[in-house]
């Protein structure tokens, strides 16, 4: 499945993608307190990208998960777009 670049708001805390996959296109978002539990409150942006992107096939895995996902991949908000 291919993804977007990663983007990020609130001053870097929080990040998201899209990714497509034929064609469903869905947003990803992982929240500023998932990535506070995850890396740290002190993390910045660019380790909060390193973690996302470290964890890339996990997080993608979640459209498709058969089973409820662990933590801290239940936490990640996963959206059909237009």
């Amino acid at each position: 499945m291919k993804h977007s670049p990663l983007c990020s708001r609130d001053d870097g805390h929080e990040i998201m993608f899209t990714a497509k996959d034929g064609d469903q296109k869905l947003r990803f978002t992982l929240s500023r307190d998932m990535l506070d539990t995850t890396c740290g409150a002190a993390a910045n942006e660019a380790a909060r990208k390193s973690w996302v992107k470290d964890h890339m096939p996990d997080i993608l895995a979640l459209r498709t998960a058969s089973v409820t996902p662990t933590a801290p991949f239940n936490r990640v908000r996963v959206e059909e777009i237009a």
